[in-house]
């Protein structure tokens, strides 16, 4: 009995190591492949009153970019509260960053509830038409849908800042560096 349960511990204990490094092998496959990459934007993503918001934020030094397909669960993919936070901790450190959600939903007036819920002032586009995934053929996983982007759009950091410090220290890191060496860019 005892050795019957000794049996299967181990086996729990390799079959979850063996899930974790296959994560991990996962995410560095994830990374080596986006890293530097350019995205690849469309002129306009939703409505004609958004279209000049949307070029005012795709010219700023640095765009964190977050793709948010609400299909399977608004309020998980969402994260408004968590991401309003963020928003004000870099507006201490550089000017020069904008925000760009673009949200695929099956249904938006959902979104909208969970805007106004969350007090989210933020602007967020909708992209009813999947544009932005049909150009860029994001990852899957949705902690590989956020990235740090350049000036020119090349990707600097790949993974959501959400509930991770360190994804968010690095890119608070390379925006302030940055931001120190040209701090009167627009």
């Amino acid at each position: 009995m005892i050795l019957a349960c000794v049996y299967n511990m181990m086996i729990y204990i390799i079959l979850f190591s063996c899930s974790y490094l296959e994560s991990k092998e996962d995410a560095r496959t994830i990374v080596k492949r986006w890293l530097n990459q350019e995205i690849t934007f469309p002129d306009s993503i939703n409505t004609t009153s958004q279209d000049s918001l949307w070029q005012f934020m795709l010219k700023k030094e640095f765009k964190i970019l977050t793709v948010i397909d609400t299909n399977i669960c608004t309020e998980c993919r969402l994260k408004l509260y968590d991401w309003g936070k963020l928003i004000r901790e870099i507006d201490t450190i550089s000017q020069n960053t904008s925000f760009l959600f673009v949200v695929h939903a099956k249904d938006y007036d959902i979104v909208n509830s969970w805007i106004k819920k969350n007090k989210f002032s933020y602007p967020i586009f909708y992209d009813y038409t999947n544009k932005m995934n049909t150009l860029n053929k994001f990852p899957k996983n949705p902690q590989y849908q956020t990235f740090l982007l350049d000036k020119d759009n090349k990707i600097l950091l790949i993974g959501s800042p959400i509930g991770n410090h360190h994804i968010w220290n690095l890119y608070k890191q390379i925006i302030k560096k940055e931001s120190e060496i040209c701090p009167y860019n627009t």
